[in-house]
C-alpha cells in the first residue's frame, strides 16, 4: 500500500483548533528551556554574600534571625503592595509550592521596587496568569511598568493590575 502524503496542516495541527492546555504546552516548553539557560547563571556565592549583607545590616537580634528564617516571598505575600517591576528571571522548580504543569514546572523571580518607600523587592511565583502576564510585558519591552498583585476572584488566584499614575 502507497504512504499517502499529509498536508502541512494535517501534520502540524492549527493553533486555534487545540485545547487551552494543549497551546499552554508549548509555553510550558520554552520556559523550561529559558530556566535551564538562567539557572546555569546562578552565582551561588553571590546569592550567599547578599544574604550575609542583609544579616550584618540588621537592626535588631529578631532580624537576624528572621532573615535566615523568611526565605524569599511569593506573590500571595504581596497582595495589593504597589511596586515597581524592574525585571524577571526563569528558574526550574525543585520545591513542590514551585510546580505548576501550566508553566512547566518552573517559576519566575522578580526583581522590583515597593512604590512606597523605595524598598528593594525580590519575590516569586508560579501562578499561571502572573507568570503569563510577567513574560507578556517583557515580550513587549514594559519594563520598568508599575503593578500590584490582586486576587483574581476570591478562589486563590492571581493577577496583576496596573497601578494609576499620580499626579506629582
Amino acid at each position: 500500500m502507497a504512504t499517502q502524503d499529509k498536508s502541512q496542516s494535517e501534520v502540524v495541527p492549527n493553533i486555534t483548533t487545540l485545547g487551552a492546555v494543549e497551546r499552554m504546552s508549548g509555553f510550558a516548553k520554552a520556559l523550561q528551556g529559558r530556566a535551564s539557560v538562567e539557572d546555569s547563571e546562578i552565582d551561588g556565592q553571590e546569592v550567599a554574600a547578599n544574604i550575609a549583607m542583609k544579616v550584618l545590616a540588621a537592626e535588631t537580634v529578631d532580624d537576624i534571625f528572621a532573615i535566615g528564617e523568611a526565605g524569599m516571598p511569593g506573590g500571595r505575600d504581596l497582595v495589593d503592595v504597589e511596586q515597581r517591576i524592574n525585571g524577571i528571571s526563569v528558574r526550574t522548580g525543585k520545591d513542590a509550592d514551585k510546580t505548576n504543569p501550566l508553566v512547566g514546572g518552573t517559576y519566575l523571580v522578580v526583581d522590583a521596587i515597593r512604590l512606597s518607600n523605595g524598598e528593594p523587592i525580590t519575590w516569586d511565583t508560579s501562578a499561571t496568569q502572573l507568570v503569563t502576564q510577567l513574560i507578556a510585558l517583557e515580550q513587549k519591552n514594559a519594563f520598568p511598568i508599575d503593578v500590584k498583585i490582586v486576587d483574581a476572584g476570591g478562589k486563590g488566584a492571581l493577577r496583576l493590575s496596573k497601578v494609576a499614575k499620580r499626579a506629582i
